[in-house]
């Protein structure tokens, strides 16, 4: 993941960088982006384009940039989650 900025309009993104595989995968890929950006959730990231790059041979998805702390980061911090998910007699 990198953080990337539109030059015109100044808005950051989150891009995702894969390694182009076949033709298969990327329709695959292009498959899970499209259902994805139909989806509207507050847990899930919304996405904003696909991009195939021949000459990189690489797949770009555009996305939502999330200003939290990561995983790593809250480890340090000793972060204790607290769920309030019912999860019934598991």
């Amino acid at each position: 993941m990198k953080r990337v900025v539109n030059k015109k309009s100044n808005e950051e993104f989150a891009a995702k960088i894969m390694r182009k595989s076949d033709p298969e995968g990327i329709s695959y890929y292009r498959r899970e982006f499209e259902l994805l950006k139909s989806m509207s959730h507050p847990c899930i990231l919304k996405v904003f384009d696909f991009i195939v790059r021949e000459y990189h041979q690489s797949i770009v998805v555009l996305m939502e940039l999330l200003s939290y702390p990561t995983l790593r980061d809250l480890i340090r911090m000793d972060f204790t989650y607290k769920s309030n998910i019912n999860f019934g007699n598991f």
